[in-house]
């Protein structure tokens, strides 16, 4: 029995083919980084080699890059009050180092900002606990921020932060064991 062999040329040029728009829809969600991109290929069952070539190519034409995913990147978790820590964490799950990175930390957090940003954070964080510097400390910490800027921040707003747990709201969420149910 004869069997047609299916040509090597064409096989590869079909997976190009599917890698180029499985990369078309991951990059039209949002940005992504080489290292990011070349993993959800292979995740998706590309071959290394064609995770490899697809992941140049989208380099090579301006569709992924590493410099405009880490500023956008940085920016938006700065936004969301992310610290420094935090973010460079999360950048390695990226593929990018950002001790690595030339200007760091400079370019990317600027001085004075990331203290500015960690005392705000601990004048917003309402807390009922008996160790209130504690549960500052720990928001700070689970935020990112780097241990010196927590305890910069405490020392530098013990009043405010004192009134801002005797001022709290009164509409804040509450539990209410009478009625059982959550009042907001």
């Amino acid at each position: 029995m004869w069997r047609a062999v299916p040509d090597v040329q064409v096989v590869f040029s079909d997976a190009l083919n599917k890698a180029r728009e499985k990369t078309e829809r991951l990059i039209t969600i949002r940005e992504r980084s080489a290292y990011e991109l070349r993993t959800r290929l292979l995740q998706a069952g590309f071959s290394a080699e064609i995770a490899r070539i697809e992941t140049e190519r989208a380099q090579n034409a301006g569709l992924i890059d590493d410099e405009r995913f880490t500023r956008l990147y940085v920016s938006s978790k700065l936004n969301a009050g992310w610290g420094r820590n935090r973010i460079a964490s999360e950048m390695k799950r990226f593929g990018i180092d950002l001790t690595h990175k030339e200007g760091y930390p400079e370019d990317y957090f600027p001085e004075g900002v990331e203290l500015e940003r960690a005392i705000a954070c601990i004048e917003r964080f309402h807390t009922t606990a008996k160790d209130e510097r504690g549960a500052r400390f720990r928001r700070l910490m689970g935020r990112g921020f780097t241990v010196e800027t927590a305890k910069r921040a405490l020392a530098g707003c013990p009043e405010r932060m004192r009134s801002d747990v005797l001022e709290q709201p009164q509409n804040h969420c509450s539990w209410r064991p009478e009625s059982s149910e959550r009042a907001c």
